[in-house]
């Protein structure tokens, strides 16, 4: 890879451009977000973490519910995988059909060409007997 700060350098006979030390110090100090702090908002806490407003505490996560979640979850994974095992058969299928047709295609293809061969060849003898 070409040395082009180097290179500009010496044709140029300038010094390389440099950050400026006081503007990278202020990136440096001052956050992402424009100079305001923005705190967590609480409406993207879990359902089962939520605090309470009438104790100030946290709720405990219920068992139960982590249960039923992992039972959707299972049941939509064996619900996607049976759908993909229908569409799998169903190309199964058409590729099938398809590998069918294209062997009868490839059938006429070589019967019409024997069949010119031998018309060419009935010109031909005709043509030597005369």
């Amino acid at each position: 890879m070409a040395r082009t700060k180097l290179t500009a350098r010496n044709h140029t006979g300038q010094t390389a451009p440099q950050m400026q030390n006081a503007a990278k110090a202020q990136r440096a100090i001052t956050p992402a977000t424009g100079g305001l702090k923005i705190e967590n908002d609480k409406s993207e806490e879990h359902e089962h973490t939520k605090e309470l407003p009438d104790t100030g505490g946290e709720e405990e996560p219920d068992p139960d519910m982590f249960v039923e979640e992992a039972k959707r979850a299972v049941h939509n994974l064996a619900v996607t995988v049976e759908n993909q095992q229908e569409e799998n058969a169903d190309l199964k299928k058409e590729n099938a059909d398809l590998k069918k047709e294209n062997a009868r295609l490839w059938l006429e293809i070589i019967q019409h060409r024997a069949n010119k061969r031998q018309r060419r060849e009935k010109v031909e003898a005709e043509s030597h007997s005369t």
